[in-house]
């Protein structure tokens, strides 16, 4: 493979890096408007962007070459460029918070150096704690363009298949149980009406008996062993496709052994 080769395999697996830029707060205390900004960036790391904070932006340009390069004329496009080029970025998210018809409305945009919009996302609720809320699935939004955009650069997020094992499980248990008290209550039943055979006195009401116990097992069985497959599958599907690791420990002490299982949903 030559060198021309390897610098476009370099390139296309490079990650894709995203800086935050200016971001427009009406009718928000500056404060708050951070708050959701720093919000939002935890939310596009959770997805797996690499992604520098407005904190992390000041710290590498510097506070006074950051102004420059936010308010150097008419040409925004020109400037953000140029600030995209400055951080070795890919792209530079911005937007704006502010309130429209009694409504919090958040707008959002990821643009790339030659000026392009290659992401957008907006949301709105009643209120901040309402608006705060959509802002996971708005990051979610972004990443889903950003990997239309830049195509093997994103690696999105696949969700963990745990906490529906975790349900299906338990569900297979329940199901187990039910089963299992079916099955005392047609034992109950069966060693009643054969300790005390004369308290049946005709034969129909006998055979009646005789078909409910009958009925009470299979649904026993049936009950236990479905709910045991399910079980069983949701134990081999929690450890063998989940997306996080299953430790195990053993601490020794003074008062006795104790077994810790660490899990990572």
């Amino acid at each position: 493979m030559g060198p021309v080769a390897l610098l476009a395999v370099t390139l296309a697996a490079a990650p894709l890096r995203i800086a935050v830029g200016p971001v427009v707060y009406s009718d928000t205390p500056p404060e708050r408007g951070e708050a959701y900004t720093e919000y939002l960036v935890q939310q596009l790391r959770a997805e797996g962007v690499r992604i520098s904070s407005q904190r992390e932006v000041m710290e590498l340009l510097g506070a006074e070459r950051q102004k420059q390069l936010l308010g150097c004329g008419d040409d925004g496009t020109a400037c953000l460029a140029e600030l995209i080029g400055a951080l070795g970025s890919d792209g530079l998210l911005t937007g704006s918070l502010g309130q429209v018809s009694g409504r919090r409305v958040l707008s959002l945009k990821i643009i790339s150096s030659s000026g392009d919009t290659i992401a957008t996302t907006s949301a709105q609720a009643d209120d901040e704690e309402r608006l705060l809320a959509t802002l996971p699935a708005a990051a979610r939004a972004l990443v889903h363009e950003l990997a239309i955009a830049f195509p093997g650069r994103v690696e999105l997020q696949k969700s963990s298949p745990r906490p529906f094992a975790l349900a299906a499980g338990a569900v297979g248990l329940v199901t187990a149980g039910v089963g299992v008290a079916l099955n005392l209550v047609a034992r109950d039943q069966n060693r009643s009406l054969f300790a005390n055979p004369g308290k049946v006195s005709d034969v129909p009401a006998l055979e009646a008996s005789i078909s409910q116990i009958r009925t009470f097992e299979l649904a026993s069985w049936a009950c236990i062993g479905a709910g045991a497959a399910v079980a069983v599958a949701s134990l081999i599907t929690f450890l063998v496709l989940g997306s996080g690791p299953v430790s195990a420990s053993v601490a020794l002490s003074p008062q006795g052994a104790s077994f810790t299982v660490g899990v990572s949903l």
